[in-house]
């Protein structure tokens, strides 16, 4: 009988014994021996239960799961396991495999850097049992260029580090990404940082159901940033401090160049200030609760077209009573804000200065069946009437009279340079019949208002007119220059109900492509 050499091997040795005992080593010992092959076999093998399960080697379903332990990590918190993660996440992604963190700590002193990996997926065990925890300056993890992936179940600490990130999501071609069910904790810098760029924008990034605490103190940056965003779902966060009355996040949650995403649910608490959006256009506020910060509870700026409903703002302004406003606006224009509650718990200790302050620059806000309470000088600063729509506000209209006039909304896609287009309410065209529309009733426009996603440039123009029946108006604004962004003019121009009108964009031959958002004030 020849010896066997491998598992394959079992497979004649265990089906060759015919007649019993047939080779000279003793009948007894034969039987045995071939008995024993035929164990081995079957231990050897997995098949799944059910009908038309496959069998395999029990190596082969192994393989199927990879562990960072399979790789060297120990998770007792004293060995340093970066490395040991930095080959696991090198093998799963030439095997486009998943990667499981078992419960531990894992100590992780040698910075992990993985790129272009499309499907990345780590999952840990949940935040009570599987621990990140760096000591050493520099970021923890650095995913570059990945794509359609998740990580989960993680809580992240930089506890013990004078500088760096936790979790930095980077580089070009990065999108639907999910990051979940993690805690990310004491970070000199952002626990997580999104951290993508004009040139290389992100599209249908999630964050979803993170605890970010006590992060960015000592970098004076947000706990949690994000920049240049498209598309993102931000829902179910906690963006706070671990500990109460101790140092506090400069900012819970900052959002810049995030445009056309959802941010709702989130839980902004014991920050300087809950959170910060700047030019994040064409979102969706909702359901948020932005209380007890040490200033604001929630700024905007340069941010249009959007939507903040149903959202709280309580007891902000907890450093200096009656210093900080609850919500604050600059130069933000087209926005519902709508069944929102500002109100305060502290039993009077704790005022916000204004509940809401939208500032001169701001226009075309509709601000309805808002509740605006607990605040120490007034409900609302709002700086300008300038097409402001106040409709079934508590107290009755911040004590401001409803605004008698009325507007209309222009917005054009992208201008390149040396191109005329024309807008109106249903988007813009080349031709201009295709986006004429009528007066609904006899009016007077009094005054045009228009802003540039990008100034026309060093000696560039950019030249928007008011049309009526097919003819320019006397009513036009010229932006010139490198820091042109936002103009308006009065006039009056009258219509009737029958009369049709548009906005003519010239963009100047050596301009920069440009899009164009404008409203029109009309007196009833």
């Amino acid at each position: 009988m020849a010896v066997p050499s491998s598992i394959a091997d079992l497979d004649a040795v265990a089906a060759n014994n015919s007649p019993a005992g047939s080779d000279a080593i003793g009948t007894a010992l034969d039987d045995y021996l071939r008995a024993h092959a035929s164990i081995i076999k079957q231990v050897s093998q997995f098949t799944q239960s059910g009908s038309g399960a496959v069998s395999s080697t029990v190596e082969t379903k192994l393989r199927e799961s990879v562990s960072i332990k399979d790789f060297g990590a120990v998770g007792n918190g004293v060995a340093d396991d970066g490395p040991a993660l930095q080959l696991a996440l090198n093998y799963c992604k030439l095997n486009t495999k998943k990667l499981h963190a078992t419960a531990g700590t894992y100590l992780i002193n040698t910075a992990v850097t993985i790129s272009a990996f499309a499907g990345v997926h780590i999952e840990g065990d949940g935040i009570n049992n599987t621990l990140f925890n760096k000591t050493t300056a520099g970021d923890m993890l650095t995913l570059d260029g990945c794509s359609r992936g998740v990580i989960s179940g993680i809580a992240f600490s930089g506890a013990g580090m004078s500088s760096g990130n936790g979790l930095v999501i980077s580089g070009a071609g990065v999108g639907v990404m999910n990051i979940k069910d993690n805690q990310f904790a004491s970070f000199p810098g952002s626990g997580l940082y999104l951290n993508g760029t004009v040139g290389n924008p992100f599209s249908g990034m999630t964050v979803s159901n993170n605890v970010i605490l006590s992060c960015g103190i000592t970098s004076g940056v947000a706990g949690f940033r994000a920049s240049y965003c498209n598309d993102f779902r931000i829902i179910g966060n906690q963006f706070g401090t671990v500990s109460i009355g101790g140092s506090y996040p400069i900012i819970g949650s900052q959002l810049d160049f995030c445009q056309a995403g959802n941010y709702s649910e989130n839980f902004h608490w014991e920050n300087l200030v809950g959170a910060q959006f700047t030019s994040c256009v064409y979102s969706r506020f909702i359901g948020n609760r932005f209380e007890t910060n040490q200033r604001e509870g929630v700024k905007f700026i340069d941010t249009s077209f959007c939507t903040f409903v149903g959202n709280t703002i309580h007891t902000n302004s907890q450093g200096a009573t009656n210093t900080y406003d609850g919500m604050s606006m600059a130069n933000c224009g087209q926005w519902a804000i709508t069944g929102n509650n500002w109100f305060e718990w502290s039993g009077g200790a704790t005022l916000m200065r204004y509940c809401l302050t939208p500032d001169a620059s701001c226009n075309t806000l509709m601000i309805s069946d808002n509740l605006l309470f607990g605040y120490g000088t007034a409900p609302a600063n709002i700086a300008s009437a300038y097409e402001i729509r106040l409709l079934g506000n508590a107290p009755l209209q911040f004590g401001l009279d409803q605004a008698s006039n009325n507007w209309f909304t222009f917005n054009s896609k992208v201008v390149a340079a040396g191109v005329t287009t024309f807008c109106g309410a249903s988007g813009a065209s080349f031709t201009e019949a295709d986006v004429t529309q009528v007066a609904p009733k006899s009016c007077v426009a009094t005054k045009l208002r228009v802003n540039l996603g990008v100034a026309p440039g060093a000696g560039q123009t950019c030249t928007v007119t008011l049309r009526k029946g097919g003819v320019d108006t006397a009513m036009a604004i010229v932006l010139s220059g490198a820091a042109a962004y936002t103009a308006e003019v009065n006039g009056s121009i009258p219509f009737s109900d029958a009369d049709s009108f548009s906005l003519k964009v010239v963009n100047g031959a050596g301009a920069a492509s440009t899009y164009v958002s404008a409203t029109l004030v009309v007196d009833n």
